[in-house]
């Protein structure tokens, strides 16, 4: 009987250290999930396509809603503005005519609310207003030849066709 007992108490005692820390993981801001952020199209004119990911090319319509990696092209004379979560409340991005980007990473951490934002121009301009960020929260412009980050800031971007782009930043 004396045996049966000391075998039962390290399996008992590793049962609560694994429930302890399931406990600790969940309630853990910095493991929370990532959840899924959206972008929303408030403004389109002229011939805007978007491909929501993986699929094909489509019209764009106001009102449409977007997420991670998914793609937007601006034809000639044509222009999109972007909201970016609620309302525009990480910030927002105008899409110029002849421009190609995709919305490469948007999370967001639900226990510490920092948002982590990836855009991809690879052609064409945006001119991006972004609010001031919170704790390690990222924002970041790519293009063919650099990576821009930001934490609170109006900027413009654009990439031309021979892989160059220039920039200008302006306090928020």
């Amino acid at each position: 009987m004396r045996n049966i007992r000391t075998g039962l108490k390290p399996l008992a005692l590793g049962f609560l250290v694994a429930a302890a820390m399931m406990i600790f993981a969940v309630s853990s801001p910095s493991l929370a999930a990532e959840a899924a952020r959206k972008a929303i199209l408030s403004e389109v004119r002229g011939a805007v396509e978007v491909k929501i990911s993986p699929g094909t090319w489509e019209p764009a319509r106001t009102g449409m809603v977007l997420h991670e990696l998914d793609e937007i092209r601006t034809g000639p004379a044509s222009f999109t503005e972007v909201l970016l979560d609620d309302s525009g409340k990480t910030g927002r991005f105008e899409v110029e005519e002849k421009t190609r980007v995709r919305l490469n990473t948007m999370t967001w951490n639900s226990g510490t609310d920092e948002k982590q934002t990836l855009l991809d121009v690879a052609i064409g301009t945006i001119k991006i207003y972004v609010e001031k960020l919170k704790g390690k929260s990222k924002f970041e412009v790519n293009t063919p030849t650099a990576v821009l980050g930001v934490r609170g800031t109006v900027f413009k971007v654009t990439v031309d066709e021979k892989k160059t782009e220039s920039g200008n930043t302006t306090p928020a």
